[in-house]
């Protein structure tokens, strides 16, 4: 396999002197197809960039949140997404608020077949009883993380307003891989 890069649009330069024309800013794994001289595995699509979490729940009611943290970065290679996040609370308080905890603000949605799940870091909140792990996944063509925990023998539940209690500080820090559509 041979890694090409395009220096300037339109033209692409194989290291053997010769050219072909293929999309500006790409990178190429292999050699163009002989008829159409454009690569069959051109990777065209890289950002990366800032995105701006926000916790709720499915119900967010009068729910109050003063930030100390709230940072996001996302990587997007072709299709694959790779985010990371940052929430730390410094105030955290609801009365009426209700259902599943979401991070919402993703920059680009979900793919419909996908498959993600992640790894986090939490603090000063109580998963369910048996529950060990806490993990972020993400549904289907949206832009929302669902905070869910698990644990040895447990059927995954996701994290409610039960287990995120209110007038106490909230951290959650984790990343994310996901396919867009």
């Amino acid at each position: 396999m041979s890694v090409q890069q395009n220096t300037w649009a339109g033209v692409n330069h194989k290291g053997d002197g010769t050219h072909s024309d293929i999309v500006a800013d790409s990178i190429n794994f292999g050699e163009p197809d002989f008829v159409t001289e454009h690569s069959v595995n051109a990777l065209t699509n890289y950002q990366e960039g800032e995105w701006t979490p926000t916790l709720t729940f499915v119900t967010p009611g009068d729910l109050s949140i003063t930030y100390l943290i709230r940072q996001g970065l996302y990587t997007l290679i072709g299709n694959v997404m790779h985010v990371q996040f940052a929430v730390v609370t410094s105030v955290f308080t609801h009365s009426t608020a209700s259902g599943a905890a979401k991070i919402t603000g993703l920059p680009f949605a979900s793919s419909n077949a996908n498959l993600a799940v992640g790894t986090m870091q939490w603090g000063t909140f109580t998963p369910a009883a048996s529950m060990t792990n806490v993990i972020p996944t993400i549904e289907t063509l949206t832009t929302t993380i669902n905070i869910v925990a698990t644990g040895p023998g447990q059927s995954a539940a996701e994290c409610t307003t039960a287990h995120l209690t209110t007038g106490s500080s909230i951290g959650l820090m984790g990343s994310i891989t996901y396919r867009t559509p």
